[in-house]
């Protein structure tokens, strides 16, 4: 059934981008324009993307235009994204929520007096939901964009208990770089073959070397969430003084194919956790349900196969 969203929608790129638009793209726009976009910001954003942009290589400057952003209540709070994403921000209209088996474990898990670290915090859904919860909230992201729309979340929602900081997590401490997608604030690679016009330059620093020259101060962490395309197992390296320290409760992405563009496996994970005394439980994807003892690595391959993710928390014994 086509409804004056899809109209707008469909007359707008034909206009602009000479073209019908695809699947993905009429339900976006049509969803936010029936969730209070604007059409004149619905405009604005099509004028700011790139597609827009290489058909007008005869304009000499088009820095005028720039993305429309939504600001989207969540779970009591507010999360300000940019409009023209494809990945976060359709969930965000439609559910009010971003992988539903991780915030409600997390919010049904934290405590007041806990510290909380985010890794890999993006525009920061996590950090803004987990903060009111706990008392003090770490915050790394690396890429210059969506650490720029994590920075205006903390500031839109008030929070004055959040540290954000603008630096990946590693084994050691280095610049590197990440290519990152314009469409889509879910989407970012770290680069091992010297980069391109695509991508950026980051900080990377151990969480190890970050509190033993007291560059953070760290007397406590009680859960930490790690979402790093890939650089999980190359941070946990990285903070394994801290983990064996504090013994918190480690909620991490197993992505395979990201791992292994890191040379890195599910194997090495596996036997980091466990070397550190850890167990794992995995979550079922979008299920509000408590994870599931994980006894072997055959399972954790099973549960997760080669082309495949896998959300997990390890919970170890304090010491």
């Amino acid at each position: 059934m086509i409804d004056g969203a899809d109209e707008v929608v469909r007359a707008a790129y034909n206009l602009l981008l000479d073209r019908e638009p695809e699947p993905v793209g009429l339900k976006h726009w049509s969803t936010a324009l029936r969730n209070g976009l604007s059409k004149v910001e619905f405009v604005r954003a099509v004028l700011a993307s790139a597609e827009f942009k290489q058909t007008m290589d005869a304009v000499e400057d088009m820095s005028g235009y720039r993305d429309v952003d939504l600001i989207i209540p969540v779970r009591g709070q507010q999360l300000r994204v940019p409009a023209s994403d494809i990945s976060l921000v359709p969930h965000l209209l439609k559910q009010r929520c971003w992988e539903p088996h991780l915030t409600w474990y997390l919010t049904r898990e934290l405590r007041p007096s806990h510290v909380f670290i985010d890794v890999g915090a993006n525009v920061g859904y996590f950090t803004v939901i987990c903060a009111p919860l706990v008392s003090r909230v770490i915050a790394f992201e690396p890429v210059a964009s969506t650490y720029h729309y994590c920075r205006m979340n903390i500031a839109l929602n008030g929070l004055s208990n959040v540290d954000l900081r603008q630096q990946a997590l590693w084994r050691e401490e280095t610049t590197m770089r990440i290519r990152v997608d314009s469409s889509s604030v879910m989407t970012a690679s770290l680069v091992t073959n010297g980069g391109d016009a695509t991508s950026e330059s980051i900080s990377a620093v151990p969480l190890d070397a970050l509190v033993a020259s007291r560059r953070l101060e760290l007397p406590r962490l009680d859960m930490l969430k790690m979402d790093a395309e890939g650089a999980e197992l190359s941070a946990l390296i990285g903070m394994r003084d801290t983990l064996t320290r504090c013994r918190p409760r480690i909620v991490m992405e197993v992505n395979r194919p990201t791992l292994a563009s890191l040379d890195a496996s599910v194997d090495d994970v596996w036997a980091f956790l466990r070397d550190l005394s850890y167990e794992v439980y995995a979550f079922e994807t979008w299920t509000e349900q408590d994870p599931t003892h994980v006894p072997d690595l055959d399972d954790l391959k099973r549960r997760c196969p080669p082309d495949s993710l896998i959300d997990i928390v390890a919970i170890g014994e304090t010491r």
